[in-house]
């Protein structure tokens, strides 16, 4: 296993979480370098662009942060609205606006159950993880496969784990 664009400590992270899931293999992993890859924002909504390509068996795994982020932030003492975010290109727009509020996973998780003390968030639309396939005569495959979990890493291992599978279902549907 190849991992790239990460630094030690995320590796090492990333591995725990593969080890826990029971993954390995002979795949390499490449993470975007345009938008640093943060552990304490792993969440779907973070992101907006195709964050880790895993190359397997000639084919290529894209996983991409995709959906309408509609977001609005407001102050709970006077319910003020602080801040607005319109995603619908998958910019991560998210993260540019609302980092100026609160930084990390943890938090949005408090805003998201309304158990943060100063501020109320509320969605429209959100984001999610989805991975997308090219084979390796460099077709693109569009078979909309939604990843179950928002963190980034717990994404990578569910993709990790069902290679084997998406390539089956893929040779399968062009024999």
């Amino acid at each position: 296993m190849k991992i790239k664009g990460l630094s030690q400590f995320q590796r090492s992270a990333l591995k725990k979480i593969l080890a826990e899931e029971n993954v390995s293999g002979d795949f390499e992993i490449e993470f975007n370098d345009i938008i640093p890859v943060s552990l304490n924002r792993m969440h779907s909504l973070w992101h907006g662009v195709n964050m880790v390509s895993i190359k397997y068996k000639g084919y290529t795994f894209h996983i991409d942060a995709v959906g309408e982020v509609r977001a609005y932030l407001y102050l709970k003492s006077s319910g003020n609205r602080l801040c607005y975010v319109k995603d619908k290109t998958n910019g991560g727009y998210f993260s540019s606006e609302m980092t100026s509020y609160f930084r990390s996973d943890k938090t949005l998780d408090r805003l998201m159950r309304c158990k943060h003390r100063l501020y109320d968030l509320s969605f429209h639309n959100t984001n999610w993880w989805e991975c997308f396939v090219t084979d390796p005569q460099g077709k693109f495959h569009d078979i909309m496969w939604a990843l179950s979990d928002d963190n980034l890493f717990s994404a990578v291992a569910e993709a990790l784990g069902s290679l084997e599978e998406t390539i089956k279902y893929i040779e399968k549907e062009t024999t």
